[in-house]
């Protein structure tokens, strides 16, 4: 009976976790891994050491997403490298504002570098803004998509 609770505890806490996934300021990847963890520090026999390694793997490469997608979007929309770092920074100083500073803090970002630091026309500048939103949005995919799947692999290992 108790191992039931900690598993079916574990799952609402993934479920967060999959929320966080697709809401800023809530570090979705990490909560999952860390559910995962607990229920093997709980119930070590159950699940394998393998799969926490994979699932932290995962969640580290997913923080990483967050800046590669901003600076790759820029990029692809023809930002230069001020306007690549402008929204990199941007996500940065925009994190501690959740939804609104993570979409719009890599966006004026990157224009703000263009124009001010590249010397860039506005209309150049807004491109390579819009292409770090793209990024952003691209990202938040991918984290809904590796969030699943680090759910799948956990209940996979769980019952097999």
């Amino acid at each position: 009976m108790p191992e039931t609770i900690i598993t079916l505890l574990v799952f609402a806490i993934m479920g967060v976790g999959v929320a966080g996934a697709v809401l800023p300021g809530l570090p979705g990847l990490p909560i999952i891994f860390l559910a995962a963890l607990g229920h093997k520090l709980l119930l070590p026999e159950v699940t394998s050491w393998g799969l926490i390694v994979g699932l932290g793997l995962v969640a580290v490469a997913g923080f990483g997403l967050d800046f590669l997608a901003g600076w790759a979007g820029a990029k692809m929309f023809g930002g230069s490298k001020w306007g690549v770092i402008g929204a990199v920074a941007g996500l940065i100083l925009g994190l501690p504002f959740s939804l609104p500073g993570m979409i719009f803090g890599p966006i004026v970002g990157a224009v703000l570098a263009e124009v001010f630091v590249a010397k860039r026309p506005w209309k150049e500048a807004s491109k390579s803004g819009l292409g770090a939103g793209v990024g952003f949005a691209v990202s938040t995919v991918v984290h809904l998509a590796l969030a699943l799947l680090m759910i799948g692999a956990f209940t996979i290992d769980l019952f097999v």
